[in-house]
């Protein structure tokens, strides 16, 4: 019934998100820095290809064997998962008396310079994504008419786009000017999303203005969560599970915020909303976010002279 289902859901959503701050920690953990945006932007990616993959599966999995059949199929790929986690993920070394301590942890990291100007960025990145992803589709058929069945595929081309745009997040993650990078592109995604909601065209220029936004938009997500592994230090854990919870924030209040403008001003004001919401984003990196000492160390020294630690 639904209150078993609400229940699973819940549980599921407590174990579902302890996996990305985790795999997080280990990346930090098992990458030197000079190559750790890489490997975000990889989980980044990763993630996106499983919601593209995932979603069509499900409703394969449902029209070959019923409702029920995708649960199955999907507990026993965790239960995969879990085994090969078990043998290969990276094994840290812990103190003998490792010591809980997130208040304390949290009131240390709390008051590190610069780490809540990410945080706000990444709230509002994540706002102006999920603002334009959560109603994109029922953009298309109202306003353009798309069959339901093609908006499956306009959506996994935004998903693509998000992809793409983790993988070059990866990589700028390590540029030297990879905040004034940023910063751009969070102003050309509210842009473009804007004009998408507001200026009628055709549908599959729509979606192509979507993907470009997506990219954009996810092109952040490597560059801040790096900056937070290096601003964090030795609570880099904890700043990792804050990220996260930015996370979470971003796309509730993009989602929520994106269903208020749209009963307020129809589709036009969730364009304002996802432009709003990145030019805000784009200043707070442009005055508020700076470079860790350790990046600016880093990329002070000779490409000859560059140690990994």
């Amino acid at each position: 019934n639904y209150a078993s289902l609400l229940i699973c859901r819940l549980l599921t959503g407590v174990g579902g998100a302890m996996a990305p701050p985790n795999s997080m920690a280990a990346i930090s953990d098992h990458f030197p820095p000079a190559q750790r945006g890489t490997a975000v932007g990889w989980l980044f990616s990763a993630s996106w290809l499983g919601a593209v993959i995932g979603v069509p599966l499900v409703g394969l999995l449902a029209d070959v064997g019923g409702w029920r059949f995708p649960f199955y199929v999907l507990a026993g790929l965790i239960g995969l998962v879990w085994g090969c986690l078990w043998l290969w993920f990276p094994r840290h070394q812990l103190p003998a008396t490792p010591r809980l301590d997130f208040a304390g942890r949290f009131q240390e990291l709390s008051r590190t310079p610069g780490v809540w100007a990410v945080l706000v960025t990444n709230v509002l990145q994540q706002m102006t994504f999920f603002a334009m992803f959560t109603y994109l589709a029922a953009y298309l058929v109202q306003a353009y008419r798309m069959p339901t069945g093609e908006t499956a595929l306009a959506l996994a081309l935004v998903g693509g786009g998000a992809m793409a745009g983790s993988l070059l997040g990866g990589r700028i993650a390590g540029h030297p000017r990879r905040l004034r990078v940023l910063a751009v592109s969070l102003l050309g995604s509210g842009m473009i999303a804007g004009v998408s909601f507001i200026v009628s065209t055709s549908a599959w220029i729509i979606v192509a203005s979507a993907s470009m936004v997506s990219i954009l938009a996810s092109i952040g997500a490597p560059v801040l969560m790096t900056l937070m592994t290096e601003l964090a230090g030795r609570s880099r854990a904890t700043g990792i599970g804050m990220f996260g919870a930015s996370n979470q924030l971003g796309g509730v209040g993009g989602v929520l915020l994106g269903g208020v403008a749209l009963s307020l001003g129809g589709f036009a004001l969730i364009g304002l909303l996802c432009l709003g919401a990145a030019t805000v984003a784009a200043a707070v990196v442009r005055w508020q976010v700076r470079d860790s000492a350790e990046f600016r160390q880093r990329m002070a020294l000779p490409a000859g002279n560059r140690v990994a630690t």
